[in-house]
């Protein structure tokens, strides 16, 4: 058994925060990749440059994303998954995508996106697992 504290899970979600602050997320259609380093199978719908302070502070070993997240629509397709990259695409984590109410990792109004279109994210959240 391994469990961390609020304060350690804290400090590992606000690394987190800062790996990926001023990184990308890429939104894909399609199956996703098995593994957050495996290649890209397609180009993204969209890929959305991330602000320099991406996330608020942790709270209870979660992240959250500062503000609202945006860039235009590049390809037509319907949202299914999502790689977050660093500045460099070195580090690298993937998650499901839903519309509201589905369940995601990150939840869309919307699935399908149309090219042209400014595609938001007003909500992500990322938590840090405290062991089990």
């Amino acid at each position: 058994m391994l469990k961390l504290g609020v304060s350690t899970t804290n400090t590992i979600a606000n690394l987190y925060a800062r790996l990926w602050s001023n990184g990308w997320i890429d939104i894909f259609a399609g199956t996703p990749v098995v593994n957050a380093d495996d290649p890209n199978p397609s180009t993204p719908l969209v890929s959305i440059p991330l602000p320099l302070s991406a996330f608020l502070a942790a709270n209870n070993g979660t992240i959250q994303l500062n503000g609202t997240w945006f860039s235009t629509v590049t390809a037509a397709g319907t949202a299914s998954w999502f790689r977050l990259r660093d500045a460099n695409s070195t580090n690298t984590l993937i998650g499901d995508i839903t519309g509201t109410g589905g369940g995601g990792k990150m939840t869309l109004s919307t699935t399908a996106l149309i090219v042209g279109a400014v595609m938001q994210i007003t909500a992500f959240t990322l938590p840090v697992s405290v062991g089990s």
